[in-house]
């Protein structure tokens, strides 16, 4: 049932994350030296650890691992819009993003993995072992890779944007809006990179981008 559960929840809608709550139970011990399930990553396995819990009602323990105290916005974006997770399930602090009765690593992150003795070790040191794994760590961006696009970026009058905040950003300063709706005329790119670097985002906004335009220029407001 453990296995069959793992693999198939991403067919079923995430439950939310403060449902069934129950006066009597207690979270799972943070100090144990082996869990049945491990989720490395808090923002998507945030939201899985409360569809697990929702299928498993505390019957198999269950840590998260995570080492960043907010969570980005889009990577969670593409599971709301498959109608996956509502909008409470979704929370900017790492530690609220995860279900109540979950153990966790209290923002200590994942040094290394021993797969071959199912185990691995925080930055602390603390070694842990595990029945099943699921890695949710995402990817680590490079932008300082391609000369100038951290810099463009950065700049809130310049046009490139990527499709998540700038550390520092006030909410009014997301890029990708002011200039998909006030665009007017001229040469418009999208680089939706090949798998496995490409995800539904970048088409998304794509697509989204082409309807606000279709508008416009129905409208007289965009010269196509």
């Amino acid at each position: 049932m453990l296995r069959k559960a793992l693999q198939t929840t991403t067919r079923l809608h995430f439950q939310p994350r403060f449902n069934m709550i129950n006066p009597k139970r207690k979270p799972f011990a943070k100090d144990l030296d082996k869990y049945e399930i491990v989720i490395v990553g808090g923002n998507l396995g945030g939201i899985l650890s409360s569809h697990l819990d929702a299928i498993f009602h505390g019957h198999h323990s269950i840590m998260v691992c995570f080492d960043q105290y907010l969570n980005q916005q889009f990577p969670i974006r593409c599971i709301y819009e498959q109608q996956r997770a509502s909008k409470q399930d979704y929370s900017p602090n790492a530690k609220m993003g995860i279900n109540m009765y979950m153990a966790h690593s209290e923002c200590i992150g994942v040094e290394s993995f021993d797969p071959s003795h199912s185990k691995f070790t925080l930055r602390n040191g603390r070694t842990i072992g595990y029945d099943h794994l699921v890695v949710a760590m995402g990817l680590k961006d490079n932008t300082e890779s391609v000369k100038g696009l951290h810099e463009a970026w950065a700049d809130i009058e310049h046009p490139v944007f990527m499709p998540k905040d700038l550390l520092g950003w006030k909410a009014e300063d997301m890029k990708h809006p002011r200039y998909i709706y006030n665009y007017t005329h001229g040469d418009a790119f999208f680089y939706i990179p090949p798998y496995p670097l490409s995800g539904e985002l970048e088409g998304h906004n794509y697509f989204i981008a082409e309807e606000i335009w279709r508008w416009g220029k129905f409208h007289g407001f965009i010269n196509l």
